[in-house]
């Protein structure tokens, strides 16, 4: 794997934060690495904000910041002072990205300050898509704005988020923040295995794309997503098994997948 021997804000940040992200962004050529650490540094701040606050309100107001930052409404000092908009509105300036194209993972992401959970399999892949499906999508662009790479992008995004997501269940669990509104029993694993299904139709959808090396260290995430959906189908989708929570570095699966341009 490649290293980066002296780390940007961002980059430690996504190191710290998002370990599977930060894993495949390494595979990107320098100056485009950058550019995807700081869209992934900016999802790591908004995914942690649920977890972060006691009260929904503060989060809200969290968000709006952001919000108002990506529409270019905030104080110019107040960006130059952040560590990750400071790198991150140049960025999306550069590609043409504006905020109306983040908008939809802001809005989404409020619903993670909701401790409820999703009313069905329908509702938590709009919200995947949204999330992890929109930023996989927007990685695409930036590493290779003439590509056509968004789409499959987006579904591998989709589907890396519906996996991490059942193998969270437990955490959520424990947090008081279940997957769905409904869990019948402690073990969802009925429901685990359907959402997984999809997950593996999403990914194979999304193979039967060409996409360019520029854009592919976007896509990587379908190869941590499929050694994970293995995992659970082994453990007969009970993602409180041992085997499903237990961290997974892939440092030669990724670096063959990147040498020979597949994911």
């Amino acid at each position: 794997m490649p290293s980066i021997e002296s780390l940007s804000h961002a980059a430690d940040a996504v190191r710290h934060r998002d370990r599977d992200r930060y894993a495949t962004a390494v595979f990107a050529p320098a100056v485009e690495r950058e550019r995807l650490l700081a869209l992934y540094a900016f999802n790591a701040e908004i995914a942690a904000i649920a977890e972060s606050v006691r009260e929904p309100v503060a989060g809200l107001i969290r968000m709006q910041w952001w919000a108002d930052a990506l529409a270019g409404i905030r104080d110019p000092e107040e960006i130059t002072g952040h560590p990750i908009a400071s790198r991150l509105l140049p960025v999306l300036a550069e590609r043409g990205i504006g905020a109306d194209t983040l908008e939809p993972l802001l809005e989404a992401r409020r619903a993670d300050l909701d401790p409820q959970g999703f009313a069905d399999v329908v509702s938590l892949e709009a919200y995947a898509d949204a999330t992890s499906g929109l930023l996989s999508a927007v990685a695409a662009r930036l590493l290779d704005p003439g590509a056509e790479a968004e789409i499959p992008a987006r579904m591998v995004g989709t589907a890396f988020a519906l996996v991490g997501l059942m193998r969270a269940v437990p955490h959520r669990r424990a947090m008081g923040r279940p997957v769905f509104v409904l869990e019948a029993d402690r073990r969802s694993t009925a429901m685990v295995r359907q959402v997984c299904e999809r997950a593996a139709m999403l990914l194979a959808g999304a193979r039967l794309h060409r996409v360019s090396r520029a854009a592919l260290p976007a896509l990587l995430p379908a190869v941590i997503a499929s050694a994970h959906l293995r995992t659970l189908a082994r453990a007969g989708w009970d993602p409180f098994d041992p085997r499903v929570t237990r961290p997974r570095p892939m440092p030669v699966q990724l670096a063959l997948h990147a040498l020979f341009g597949r994911f």
